[in-house]
């Protein structure tokens, strides 16, 4: 059964967690007290939480124009997705995804996105559909997409700082979810495949026919 977490559902969420990442306990009861229950889905067997899916709010900027001001794209950022390994197998991952996707279309969200967190995982997001690959190239990033200078700014700052420098093609946080991001990036250091252009930095699943990302690089906030 697919249905929305409570504060019951902690405890098991961290044991999920704990079995599925390489993360500290201090980095898992960070990101924990930082999810807002309404955005964290859960799929309970044998009357536990055995799956979990976060789910937050975010925009693709586009370089049309809706009397003058940039067009905004609404869509959905899912993350930390994982089930207990005793329960894997089973499609409650896939389960929760298409249970997103649901919902999102019928809210007129515009895409799902998710940034892999190592390169066996692009495969299981490619066979549900998230098809358009977006690549990171840190060489050619912003100054202030750069995880030694993301420290100097808070949410507010940084959400004007990429709304006046970044004109188009950029996703877009709002600054409540930048202050959280610039917390994770003290606790969470870079993985390897964030650095590797070989592999996706980030996987989108279109949910209307009429859109589409102007490029295969557009930029996105997590810091490097």
């Amino acid at each position: 059964m697919i249905r929305s977490a409570t504060k019951q559902d902690i405890s098991d969420i961290r044991h999920i967690y704990k079995k599925s990442f390489d993360a500290s306990e201090e980095y898992v009861d960070f990101f924990l007290k930082n999810c807002n229950p309404r955005h964290t889905l859960v799929y309970e067997q044998d009357g536990k939480a055995v799956s979990v899916v976060q789910t937050m709010s975010i925009s693709y900027i586009s370089s049309s124009r809706t009397r003058g001001h940039r067009d905004s794209h609404p869509g959905v950022y899912i993350c930390g997705l994982a089930t207990l390994p005793s329960y894997r197998g089973r499609g409650y991952a896939k389960s929760l995804v298409a249970y997103i996707r649901q919902n999102a279309k019928q809210q007129g969200w515009k895409f799902m996105i998710v940034h892999p967190s190592n390169a066996e995982i692009v495969s299981f997001y490619d066979k549900i559909g998230f098809n358009t690959h977006i690549y990171r190239n840190s060489e050619s990033l912003p100054l202030f997409e750069n995880r030694a200078f993301i420290s100097h700014f808070d949410g507010i700052s940084l959400f004007l700082t990429r709304d006046e420098r970044l004109m188009s093609d950029y996703f877009q946080w709002n600054h409540y979810l930048l202050n959280y991001i610039i917390e994770e990036s003290i606790f969470n250091p870079p993985s390897p495949i964030q650095n590797d252009t070989r592999y996706p930095y980030l996987l989108l699943s279109s949910l209307n026919d009429s859109f589409a990302t102007e490029s295969t690089h557009s930029t996105f906030s997590f810091p490097l």
